[in-house]
């Protein structure tokens, strides 16, 4: 048996529940709710249920929206990162031609060696791009022109687009949160309807499936379903997969 607390849990909020599931759900509910609105009694909730369905289908967008634009400037500074390391390259095998690795010019700058630079990140890259610079200005003539621009142009790359990327990643960030707000809300509105309807319908369980799709919270998948045939049957169950 059931215990009084389990009906006080939003059984609709489950990480289980995809987007995707919630929405149709959502809708089939609607157009179910409408189709038993004859003498209009349901108006309200139609109405209260409906402009959370439509927030929460355009805050998945927006989310969507940013997460791409997040993962496009991920990759844009993974290549500048990428063009810096074969930057790097290219001098020291400049400064390595005219010095030995032993002379003090070719220790300051590769005091670790090349493999250093090889393992350029974003928590590193900074201090030896700084490290370079410093070295470059004060040491003009180990370097050619084209080289120095070069880093110089490539550090400015960098940090334009590291900038960018950290901006997209709050307005991530920040949709993705006001996603999930308003997915609290539309859960809430849902187990609302639920509830009233079961109020006004106690003893007769049946009636749930006129407004309500009963695929969502139904018992286990058959492991051997294949992805597809879910899709196309529209199966809304909690599952992980």
């Amino acid at each position: 048996m059931k215990s009084i607390q389990s009906f006080f849990n939003l059984v609709f909020d489950n990480r289980l529940i995809s987007e995707q599931n919630l929405t149709f759900f959502t809708e089939d509910h609607l157009h179910k709710l409408v189709a038993k609105n004859i003498s209009g009694k349901y108006e309200e909730l139609i109405q209260d249920t409906s402009v959370l369905y439509y927030q929460y289908i355009a805050a998945v967008k927006t989310n969507n929206s940013a997460e791409m634009e997040r993962q496009k400037q991920t990759l844009s500074v993974d290549d500048i990162i990428v063009e810096l390391k074969e930057q790097v390259r290219r001098i020291e095998g400049f400064i390595r031609s005219m010095h030995s690795k032993k002379d003090h010019y070719y220790l300051e700058l590769f005091p670790n060696g090349l493999s250093e630079y090889s393992r350029i990140n974003k928590s590193n890259l900074e201090s030896l791009i700084t490290r370079i610079l410093v070295f470059l200005k004060r040491n003009p003539e180990t370097c050619t022109k084209e080289l120095k621009e070069g880093i110089i142009r490539i550090h400015k790359e960098y940090q334009k687009a590291r900038e960018s990327q950290i901006a997209r990643k709050k307005k991530y960030k920040s949709s993705r949160t006001q996603k999930h707000e308003i997915r609290i809300e539309l859960c809430k509105q849902l187990q609302k309807n639920l509830y009233l309807i079961a109020v006004e319908n106690l003893g007769d369980p049946d009636v749930a499936s006129e407004y309500f799709s009963q695929k969502l919270l139904r018992e286990k998948r058959k492991s051997n379903w294949k992805n597809e045939e879910l899709k196309r049957l529209g199966s809304f169950q909690l599952s992980a997969r």
